[in-house]
């Protein structure tokens, strides 16, 4: 990278509508690739000088405004654009309590997204010829293959066809963070519809069958396999199971307030564009209480989804939880009342 450029990277921040001055109240950072010591790393090409990319300025603008509405607490976002990195920013409290400031090598929960990882473990078997995608799971995981889930392909599992998105039994938290449980659960029922022929979200049960497809190939656990064969080689600061003395670098999560369900309806009409009969019906189909969607979450009544408050607990961070789970929105409209909380 010339000098110019570097030049260009460090002060196009200005170049925005509404350009982030170092010497206001917040302070926005922005990071290099750190390496391991960086939980946003840049891929590709030169490390990317403090600052933003020429043109890029309004990212750092709306990345700023975001901690003054709707009040963001700490964040941070790493932007690449073909392989070149554009935008690494970080600012605000990684914990407000404690008064802790965000930092570059800062981590945080990342929910859902961890689907991706485990689904990329998955992959890496194929690719090496250890998983075909096209096999029964009771040739890798034989315990699966009863009630009804003979046939069922490797790939429903990763395409949430399955017809198994919930536990239909119970289970307590200690018994969903020592995995084994969940397993056995699973093993013992039927599929909800004809595996192959429907879609439903496996919210929390994704990571669960696909982590034991990989643990009965591998001979490790899900986290153990993505730590050694996908963070290590990449240099990632990520987890499936956070490692006890990574925990002062966690930023602590916390709640944004509840909205109603008739922010959530006017939200999801300009989202899809959908008229508000639609949205309505797909709404209350979907979060009334025993609904398929209500009960995914709940992995069999082990996560408390009412308050969350499992989530800031180190057994939840410390569990290998392979697709992960958040609080819902908790709902305030009375003439609704199936639609009380949500993911």
């Amino acid at each position: 990278m010339d000098q110019s450029e570097g030049e260009r990277l460090t002060n196009a921040i200005d170049g925005g509508t509404r350009a982030t001055n170092r010497n206001e109240r917040m302070d926005i950072r922005m990071t290099a690739g750190q390496g391991r010591d960086n939980a946003f790393v840049s891929g590709g090409g030169d490390a990317l000088e403090p600052g933003v990319a020429e043109g890029w300025g309004k990212l750092a603008d709306a990345f700023r405004a975001n901690f003054e509405a709707p009040g963001e607490v700490g964040a941070a976002c790493s932007v690449c654009v073909g392989g070149r990195p554009v935008a690494n920013l970080w600012g605000g409290l990684a914990d407000r309590e404690a008064n802790r400031p965000w930092r570059k090598n800062t981590v945080v929960h990342v929910a859902s997204t961890t689907k991706g990882a485990t689904a990329i473990c998955a992959h890496l078997l194929a690719q090496r010829g250890e998983l075909d995608l096209d096999a029964p799971v009771a040739q890798y995981w034989p315990e699966f293959g009863a009630n009804g889930k003979e046939q069922i392909k490797v790939r429903w599992l990763l395409s949430h066809q399955a017809g198994l998105p919930l536990v239909d039994g119970s289970l307590t938290f200690e018994q969903a963070c020592a995995w084994h449980p969940v397993i056995r659960a699973i093993e013992a029922q039927k599929p909800l519809w004809q595996p192959g022929t429907e879609h439903v979200y496996h919210a929390v049960t994704f990571g669960f069958v696909v982590g034991e497809v990989v643990r009965r190939i591998t001979g490790k656990s899900l986290g153990t396999f993505f730590a050694e064969e996908v963070a290590a080689p990449l240099g990632l600061s990520a987890w499936i199971g956070l490692p006890e003395e990574q925990e002062h670098r966690v930023a602590r999560l916390h709640y944004a307030a509840p909205f109603s369900v008739e922010e959530l309806l006017a939200g999801m009409i300009a989202t899809t564009g959908l008229d508000a009969e639609t949205v309505t019906a797909w709404v209350e189909s979907m979060w009334s209480p025993g609904s398929i969607q209500m009960r995914v979450g709940e992995l069999g009544g082990a996560l408390d989804n009412a308050s969350g408050e499992y989530v800031l607990t180190r057994a939840w961070r410390a569990a290998e939880f392979p697709a992960a789970a958040c609080k819902p929105y908790k709902a305030s409209r009375s003439a609704a009342p199936g639609t009380s909380r949500g993911p």
